[in-house]
Parts: structure tokens; sequence; C-alpha cells
């Protein structure tokens, strides 16, 4: 059931049951809220809602199991499918958001994705229109990323006894839909020391680009006031695949989707996703434990961005440093 109409970040998790789900979120000392398990489907509301794709990924490979990812606010519907791991679908309802440009829906494979949720193969017909649908359409349109959220939810059959859009702040507050699962009958998992995961961005900005304008361009308002790229594009996925196997060998190459660095006491998790042409930036997940494990990823990171002539950025941060 949706409920919400504010912004919100939900995975939907299908085959794995709530306790398997806790012990993997505690492994993985990730907090979160996790509804019952209903029909197959259980629902992860994450506190961190910037690694929550890093966390799909994680407890999709972990449970064996496909995790929707997904992520809504007043404008745009965004989601991201893992499959025993993978990255292997992703959708946007508004590409050109941050840019200002007017771009079509992208992405979005609604086959797969039924396949994915174990959902009835004519259901893709009736979902693939509402994927399609530009914002303004006047006949078919959605306003709301929750709105069309909805219709896909609607669409795909899922159990209404969950609530598929609301975040973790507003379970806080204890809100829930009616007739969906009350709060009081959902599970927090809070670890005493959280596993620290921070997001960055490599880019390759164009000659004269600062680093402000670098920013405002990843990471700007809707308004399109920068709609003009500040950085280059760095290649297709088996292009950037390459350049990051290279600086750091122990990649796992084996999922080209989702690159893993391990270490010690640190992890670089590379978001590629499913092959759709060239990118203009890589995000990049870096978790550690202590400190000590984070400023020696932050330092692989930037070795590697030094060594390809890359940027890496933070939201808030800002640039890891200038070369």
């Amino acid at each position: 059931m949706i409920t919400d109409t504010s912004s919100y970040v939900s995975i939907l998790l299908h085959g794995a049951g709530q306790d398997a789900v806790l012990d993997s979120l505690r492994a993985l000392a990730q907090a979160a809220f996790v509804s019952p398990t209903r029909e197959g489907f259980t629902v992860v509301y994450p506190e961190d809602e910037d690694a929550a794709p890093w966390l799909a990924s994680r407890l999709s490979r972990a449970l064996e199991c496909p995790a929707w990812h997904v992520e809504a606010d007043d404008l745009a519907l965004t989601w991201a499918l893992f499959e025993s791991g993978d990255w292997t679908d992703a959708y946007d309802s508004a590409p050109g958001l941050l840019s200002g440009e007017d771009a079509p829906p992208s992405g979005g494979d609604a086959v797969r994705l039924c396949g994915a949720l174990g959902r009835p193969a004519d259901a893709a017909s009736d979902i693939a229109p509402i994927l399609r649908a530009e914002p303004l359409d006047e006949d078919f349109g959605y306003l709301h990323g929750a709105e069309r959220h909805e219709q896909v939810v609607d669409a795909l059959g899922l159990p209404p006894q969950l609530d598929y859009a609301l975040g973790f702040r507003a379970l806080e507050r204890g809100e829930a839909g009616s007739g969906a699962t009350p709060v009081a009958d959902l599970t927090l998992v809070r670890p005493p020391s959280p596993l620290s995961v921070r997001r960055y961005d490599l880019v390759s900005p164009l000659p004269g680009a600062a680093d402000e304008d670098l920013l405002a361009w990843l990471y700007g308002d809707v308004s399109g006031t920068l709609g003009e790229p500040m950085g280059r594009s760095l290649g297709t996925p088996e292009a950037i695949r390459a350049a990051i196997s290279g600086a750091l060998p122990e990649s796992d190459v084996a999922r080209p989707a989702w690159l893993l660095t391990p270490g010690g006491d640190f992890a670089l998790d590379f978001a590629l996703g499913p092959d759709l042409g060239e990118r203009d930036h890589v995000t990049v997940y870096v978790s550690a434990s202590e400190p000590a494990g984070l400023r020696t990823a932050l330092a692989r990171l930037e070795a590697l961005a030094a060594a390809a002539g890359w940027r890496a950025l933070h939201p808030e941060q800002g640039a890891l440093r200038a070369w």
C-alpha cells in the first residue's frame, strides 16, 4: 500500500524472510525498520538513505534474492533492481532533472522487474506505459514520484498489507498507512556501532571547471541553473571497469555492474549499473568499520582518481583533493 506522499526510500526483498533479513542487517551493521514477511515479500526502510543502493546490493547478495531499491520524491521516481547482488535494471522518471533538460523517462525493464519479483509476465504490459509516461503528459502523466510508484505496485499485484512508500523518518514518528502493517509490528535494527558508509562520485572535469561548479552540476538544485555539463564522459562501463581494475587489481570484475574492492578493514563498491551507454559519473560507496580503515579507503580512491584523471566528489564534503 502506498500511503506517504513525501520523499522516501525503501527496499523490497522477494524470497527472504524477516528473520534472515534482520540477521543480514546486523551483520552489515546498518540501522533499518523491517516489515513482517507477507507472501514472500519483506520491506526494509533504511536509516542511511544515501547508502540504500549499497545496502540493497549487499542484502541481495547475502540473501541470494532480488532487491528492489526505490526512491521517490515530489518530482521523480528512481529505482535499482539487484538480483543475487548484481545490478540488473535501473529506472529514472526524470533523468534531466538536475541539468534542466526536458528528457523522457529512461531505463526500467518491466519484464525483468516482473520476473525478479515473481509476478505474472502479462503484468509487464500494464507497467510499461506507466514507466514511459512523461510527468506533464496530459492524458497519462505523474507529477509526483509516489503516484507513479503506486501505479507500478498496483500493476505488480504486490501484497496490500505492506507499506512500500514510507521512509525511516516517518516510521520513527510513528506514521503508517491505514490498513497496512502497524508500526508496532515492524522490527527496528539499530547496531551500537554502525558501519560507516559514505557516497562519493567520480567525474572527469572539463578544463577550467571549478569544484563548486562540479558539485552544483552533480548534486545541484532542480532549477536547472547549470544546464551545461561540467564533466566529460568517463567512457563505457567496460572502459570504466578496465580503469578501476587496472588501478585496483583486487576488484571483483566478475560482477560487471557492481565492482567490489575488498580490504582488511574497508571496501570500495563501484555502482556501474546496467550497460545503458557511456557514463558521466560513477558512484562509489566507501565502507569502513574504523577511522583508520576509512582513511585507507579514501587514499585508495584518491589514487584511483589521480591515475585516471578523474575527481572524487562528496555531496557535502566537496572534492577529496585537487590534483
